[in-house]
């Protein structure tokens, strides 16, 4: 989740933007991502939804055996990706936030803890 999407792409030799300057669409906001057909967001979450949004940061550029998920329907941030081989999926937004009231993010929290089972 947020923080740990960013070290995920580094530990794989990604980088970052270290400050966006489209902080505006990314910071204490909610804002529209659209996911990507392949990968496990779009079958739990659909191709379109809202998300809340506290970075400043983001990708810049992949690591080595990552792919993207999601990105902001604003300006294309990077916002979700999962590794090729690895059980390793993370997204930008902060789904703990609103677990309590919004289905997506439990579906999120529910792939996590399936994936978790699986290894």
């Amino acid at each position: 989740i947020c923080r740990g999407m960013q070290v995920v792409d580094v530990f794989f030799g990604g980088t970052l933007f270290r400050h966006l300057g489209t902080a505006h669409v990314h910071d204490n906001t909610l804002h529209t991502i659209i996911t990507a057909e392949s990968g496990r967001l779009r079958p739990l979450l659909g191709e379109k939804l809202a998300v809340n949004s506290y970075h400043h940061q983001a990708i810049r550029t992949l690591g080595a055996g990552l792919h993207v998920t999601a990105v902001s329907d604003a300006d294309g941030v990077i916002e979700a990706i999962e590794h090729d081989t690895l059980p390793i999926m993370a997204v930008q937004w902060h789904p703990e936030f609103s677990f309590r009231v919004d289905a997506h993010s439990r579906k999120i929290f529910g792939a996590f803890v399936a994936a978790a089972k699986g290894l």
